[in-house]
């Protein structure tokens, strides 16, 4: 051949192709590595817990930053308690997994295995019945007596499963002594002489009133006319049990559930929310405050004014799964004409709660825009004390004007004012910082008739106080009802030197002589 037309490659063409085949594994591999992560976390982790539409909606994600929201999403549905660092359901979890793959091992993993599947779903059973040698065995009066040979047993036994029911029995038996005990439908299936004629008879066939062929073809070995037979033990009540512990367990918040079905828009709508409460008798007034900033929204141009609407669904849990509060409602957001992006105060929801700790969920839809947001906070309310001088939270407060007190509370209404609160802790390079905070059990002046609090507002940075108020006798405070006291003020900010300010508040009883000082950190930006 002529110069220019070898079949052999130049050095260099062959350097520059084996340089790119290493590049490419050297970024293939931590793809590789990264699917196997996403793989088994679906396929080993959770498989009993993944429902089958958060599965279908798992497999479709795209991104690694998806799949990331996504499971950190999943496990949030299932904590019990987001106030806390700890998810105690993940815990919880992932400690039944070491444990049944260190009891349970059989030639497959002990997570593959029946038992594992039903403890890491249900847990430790409240009793267990165990034969592991298997041999004689006497017949309890509903499985219709008599003495048998049985392969190894365990009989366990849950109180309760939430979505089962109570008294939940189920058997898993080891017809090849290996340790791979499987979920029986059946309760025969322990019977080693269960197709030996002449051996391992029932009562009844023994004393000649059952034959044994029928027992062998009933489906499930129960014989409906024996006397002690249980309700569950009856065919379809089998059925359905055998079948509900093979499925995933069920999310106790089903609205969440739904979003999940809605291809993980849920998100696409990011939006700010509070929690707030203040004293209502013996329980709270709690307000739930959400905003959006309108650059989010999707607008319509049909009426005069630009005006965006949304769908709104809160539900508040109680930790042992009692629904406290459930509401939904329409939001119409008109565009405002300032052109501001800050996200402001939107929409507030009042429920009525008592002490304790609970679970907000919430859901926001942009109905034009086709955008889903949630959000997921866990929530206090303190007990009460009716003999120590307590405090509210305390609320920046972004806009307030006064209401007749004898109004009926709604939207933004506390005590004898209407507070637009700012969503969070961070506050704009303003000249004044207003704030809302109640105090409760005030002891009252016998002379007066009306508490006597002394009460010193400060504002604090890095050097020192930036600004101060002091209200000796609680001259400016609303007595909003008994032992109820509003206060609503503000310091000055000009003096701030850092974005990082402390806004102190201290009360003085004069009654009473109790006093407390509580602190909340505040952002300047």
């Amino acid at each position: 051949a002529g110069p220019g037309r070898s079949g052999a490659r130049a050095p260099g063409s062959t350097c520059l192709l084996l340089a790119l085949l290493l590049l490419g594994f050297s970024h293939q591999q931590p793809r590789e590595e990264a699917e196997d992560y996403y793989r088994k976390w679906l396929n080993e982790d959770v498989v009993y817990l993944v429902t089958p539409d958060e599965r279908a909606v798992f497999e479709k994600l795209t991104t690694d930053h998806e799949r990331d929201r996504f499971i950190e999403q999943f496990w949030l549905r299932r904590d019990p308690d987001p106030s806390t660092a700890e998810n105690e359901f993940k815990l919880e979890h992932y400690r039944r997994i070491a444990y049944v793959n260190e009891r349970y091992f059989s030639g497959i993993p002990g997570w593959k295995s029946d038992r594992g599947q039903i403890y890491i779903k249900f847990g430790p059973p409240d009793s267990i019945e165990r034969q592991p040698a298997g041999g004689l065995y006497r017949r309890r009066n509903s499985e219709g007596g008599g003495e048998t040979t049985v392969f190894p047993f365990e009989r366990w036994w849950y109180a309760h499963i939430d979505g089962i029911g109570d008294d939940v029995e189920l058997e898993f038996v080891d017809v090849n002594r290996s340790n791979e005990y499987r979920l029986t439908l059946n309760p025969q299936d322990k019977d080693a002489f269960r197709y030996i004629d002449g051996h391992g008879n029932t009562q009844a066939e023994f004393e000649g009133l059952a034959s044994r062929a029928d027992r062998l073809f009933q489906p499930l070995g129960v014989d409906r006319s024996n006397p002690f037979v249980r309700r569950s033990d009856l065919p379809f009540e089998r059925l359905r049990r055998f079948a509900q512990v093979q499925k995933a367990p069920e999310i106790r918040h089903q609205h969440l559930q739904e979003i999940v079905r809605t291809e993980i828009r849920y998100e696409q709508l990011p939006f700010r929310l509070r929690v707030d409460w203040v004293r209502a008798g013996r329980r709270a007034l709690v307000p739930i405050t959400i905003g959006v900033d309108e650059h989010q929204l999707q607008f319509s141009q049909d009426g005069p004014v630009p005006q965006a609407r949304l769908e709104l669904y809160g539900r508040v849990k109680s930790l042992n799964g009692r629904i406290a509060a459930e509401f939904d409602d329409d939001i119409v957001k008109e565009r405002s004409t300032s052109g501001a992006a800050a996200v402001s105060a939107l929409y507030q929801k009042l429920v009525v709660l008592e002490p304790g700790r609970y679970r907000l969920d919430l859901v926001v839809a942009d109905v034009q825009g086709g955008r889903v947001g949630t959000a997921q906070t866990g929530f206090v309310i303190p007990a009460l004390d009716e003999d120590r001088l307590q405090a509210s939270p305390v609320i920046l407060v972004e806009q307030a004007q006064p209401v007749p007190l004898e109004d009926e509370p709604g939207m933004f209404v506390l005590g004898n004012h209407k507070i637009l609160p700012r969503l969070g802790n961070e506050v704009p390079s303003v000249k004044y910082l207003m704030f809302y905070v109640e105090l409760y059990n005030a002891g009252v002046d016998s002379a007066t008739d009306s508490p006597a609090l002394d009460l010193t507002y400060q504002l604090l940075d890095g050097d020192g106080v930036v600004d101060e108020k002091k209200d000796e006798g609680a001259s400016r405070a609303i007595l909003v009802s008994d032992q109820r006291i509003s206060l609503l003020d503000y310091l000055n900010l000009g003096r701030a030197r850092g974005p990082n300010l402390t806004l102190r508040i201290m009360a003085r009883d004069r009654v009473t002589g109790q006093s407390f000082s509580v602190d909340y950190p505040v952002l300047l930006r």
